[in-house]
């Protein structure tokens, strides 16, 4: 078992992982990662836990930053659900659907942008994944980020 403490953008956290014996291909594996506060942390919070598949020679390192990375997805898809309706359409049709989707998301995307611009600088950094590509540096302003895109 491979155990590590580490600081997470919500609090102060023990990560724990064990293999888990379940069949994968060859040079695989699949792990149990389990989070708990510590007992200084602001928020005290139940278990958490993760099962994650991966490469065998990922570390809890590696697997701690992956998990944190899915939280910024989570919270937009529930500011979708509470600000521009995205959990309010009872499917019909496949088209139907597609449209509410992409409209909703749109319509969440613009809300970002301008939010960020009336935000101002601390706002961007704190939202800078969204706004530049993953290959290059943050984007500084909203033309340089059309620009980016031929927009």
């Amino acid at each position: 078992m491979l155990v590590e403490k580490s600081v997470w953008e919500r609090g102060l956290y023990d990560w724990a992982c064990v293999q888990l014996s379940s069949p994968a291909p060859v040079g695989w594996q699949r792990w149990l990662v389990v989070r708990r506060s510590l007992p200084g942390a602001a928020v005290q919070e139940k278990l958490a836990y993760f099962l994650v598949f991966a490469k065998s020679a990922t570390t809890l390192e590696e697997m701690v930053s992956a998990i944190g990375r899915s939280f910024p997805v989570e919270q937009c898809f529930e500011v979708g659900k509470g600000q521009v309706g995205l959990a309010d359409y009872e499917v019909r049709s496949w088209h139907g659907w597609y449209r509410h989707i992409t409209l909703a998301l749109l319509a969440q995307a613009f809300l970002t942008v301008v939010r960020v611009q009336s935000q101002g600088e601390q706002e961007k950094k704190r939202l800078r994944w969204l706004l530049s590509p993953a290959s290059s540096t943050p984007t500084r302003s909203l033309s340089q980020f059309k620009r980016q895109r031929g927009l």
